[in-house]
């Protein structure tokens, strides 16, 4: 697997690099950081950033925003490869999952809209992801 484009980037903030492999196998999938209590695997392949792989790694503690290791992603190829750059994944809750698959797509159509081109695939620019904070407040009108 040759050298992914936002590996510097999260390196110059401090958090490890991995390759993302299948399973218990050696085929390599990604590259895989941990943020934010969660395991986060993605892969470039042209104009596109596949979302390999979303999973908490620890129980749910507190108000942490499950997505937050999202838009870590996000602002990573915002920063690196630019705003036309599109982040492309599938929604699909793994056995037990405390973030149900539904949360997951409704989060993806919020986050900036994304288009949805296939039964639960969704794919966003990176110059339109909606910050959290943004977020928040489409969420509660009442604020300023």
């Amino acid at each position: 697997m040759s050298a992914d484009p936002l590996i510097p980037w999260f390196l110059a903030r401090g958090l490890a690099v991995r390759p993302h492999c299948l399973r218990d196998t050696s085929i390599a999938l990604g590259w895989q950081v941990l943020a934010h209590g969660c395991e986060l695997a993605w892969r470039c392949d042209g104009e596109r950033v596949w979302i390999v792989m979303l999973r908490r790694r620890q129980a749910r503690s507190g108000l942490a925003n499950p997505f937050a290791a999202l838009y870590l992603l996000a602002e990573a190829t915002l920063d690196t490869l630019g705003p036309r750059q599109r982040l492309y994944g599938k929604v699909l809750a793994l056995a037990g999952s405390p973030l149900p698959g539904e949360r997951m797509a409704r989060f993806y159509r919020r986050w900036t809209g994304a288009a949805e081109p296939a039964d639960g695939w969704f794919e966003l620019e990176a110059g339109r992801v909606v910050t959290q904070r943004s977020l928040r407040k489409r969420q509660k009108p009442d604020r300023a």
